[in-house]
């Protein structure tokens, strides 16, 4: 099995697996089977860029651009969740971490030597430096890309279904903050201005964001 071979690898390198459930084992092994299935380049330094963003912000489409050029795995923690309600709703009762997939998930592709692009928020400290401390045992190439959506109307609009007077209250507070207070952690590892998806040149500003952290 998957699981098994990731398992046996980790332990050679002294990470601490914990008991995993069936569900997650399952997801698991559907992630790793798809990884094995599509183009992704094996790398001697794999990089990992982490996306700090808030939801309509652009970073999903930032994570598939980036994978595109660095041939790279996208760890989504949207689509994970998914996969676990999907099971949920198949499998009544059924238990599994969102937390504890994509930890994996990550060690799995780093462990193939492969580039990730970790596919969540990432808008605070701790999801920074927890992101680095999890792929510091097999890189040190650690990046976080800054995704802004500078056109508040534009930012809405992707969130569609999901506005209200009350959620919108709560999208222009963090709208504000994701350009004026995440972009100031004065990190090491994070150098780079925004990328705006907003901008029809926004992946201008991510071909730059890549050729000085990443290439």
């Amino acid at each position: 099995m998957l699981h098994l071979r990731l398992v046996e690898k980790l332990a050679m390198i002294g990470q601490m697996v914990r008991t995993l459930t069936r569900t997650e084992i399952r997801i698991l092994e559907i992630l790793m089977e798809e990884m094995d299935r599509t183009a992704c380049s094996s790398v001697k330094n794999p990089s990992v860029i982490g996306l700090i963003g808030v939801m309509g912000s652009g970073k999903s489409t930032l994570a598939r651009y980036f994978a595109e050029q660095l041939s790279a795995v996208i760890i989504d923690e949207q689509r994970i969740r998914s996969m676990i309600y999907a099971a949920a709703m198949e499998t009544p009762g059924s238990q599994a971490s969102v937390e504890t997939i994509m930890k994996h998930a990550l060690y799995a592709a780093l462990i193939a030597h492969r580039n990730v692009v970790w596919d969540t928020d990432c808008v605070y400290l701790n999801d920074q430096l927890r992101l680095r401390a999890l792929a510091l045992p097999f890189t040190h190439r650690v990046r976080f890309a800054h995704v802004i959506c500078s056109d508040f109307s534009k930012l809405q609009q992707r969130v569609g279904p999901q506005s209200g007077p009350q959620f919108n209250a709560s999208l222009a507070h963090h709208y504000k903050r994701s350009r004026n207070e995440y972009k100031l952690f004065p990190q090491p590892w994070y150098l780079q201005p925004p990328i705006d998806t907003a901008s029809p040149q926004w992946s201008l500003f991510a071909n730059r964001f890549l050729e000085t952290t990443v290439y």
